[in-house]
């Protein structure tokens, strides 16, 4: 099936919307009320939302755990892909979604060690036992786990025959996602503003990841 640029209309649509909340982030509303008197972009709601929740151990260490889970997701699907390349005696006998799941693997990690790099904000606050402040914008445990596990949902189907098995495997998924979610959200470890880039990116990666994913499992 030959792609036309229409087929990448959704994908197109979520990169602006996300490269707009990008760019109004560190323009709009910025100040100095983060540690060390480090700066945020949209000031008055981060800190509104910082300031209700506070910093909660218990829903740090349990997101560094589900975190450890999407990495394990990564693992099988690699082990899987190193299989067939084994079994096929090279590329031609890897699936072509198992190679386009590697390289959206490849990007997610690219991007976690790019923004940790760029440090475009730090975290609201510094976790006990730790003294230097971390990169916070986007929420890379997030947009690990959202993508990680998003992608993995459109591809199961292809390897996992059994409907029960199947519909099993999807709601960890989605727990791991969810559970991710929502414990990076309110452990106080994150601006909010961190979490919604985090999905927005995440939301624009399986969109372009389906848009060519699709046509490849109908071949």
């Amino acid at each position: 099936m030959k792609l036309s640029f229409k087929d990448f209309k959704q994908p197109i649509i979520f990169l602006v919307i996300t490269v707009i909340f990008c760019a109004l982030f560190l323009t709009v509303d910025i100040g100095a009320i983060g540690p060390n008197g480090t700066t945020v972009g949209f000031k008055t709601i981060n800190g509104a939302f910082a300031g209700q929740f506070g910093f909660n151990e218990l829903l740090y260490k349990v997101s560094d755990y589900l975190g450890y889970l999407s990495i394990l997701g990564v693992g099988a699907f690699a082990c899987l892909g190193l299989y067939q390349l084994i079994k096929g005696k090279g590329l031609k006998g890897v699936d072509k979604g198992i190679l386009l799941l590697g390289a959206l693997f490849v990007v997610i990690f690219a991007m976690y060690i790019g923004f940790d790099k760029l440090a475009l904000n730090y975290r609201p606050v510094i976790p006990n036992g730790e003294t230097t402040l971390e990169a916070s914008f986007p929420s890379s445990h997030t947009l690990m786990a959202a993508t990680v596990m998003g992608s993995i949902i459109m591809v199961l189907p292809k390897y996992i025959k059994n409907e029960k098995l199947l519909k099993v495997l999807k709601i960890v998924c989605i727990f791991i996602l969810a559970g991710t979610v929502v414990c990076r959200l309110f452990s106080g470890v994150h601006w909010v503003t961190d979490i919604v880039a985090s999905l927005l990116i995440s939301m624009t990666l399986l969109s372009f990841f389906k848009t060519l994913y699709v046509p490849l499992v109908s071949e």
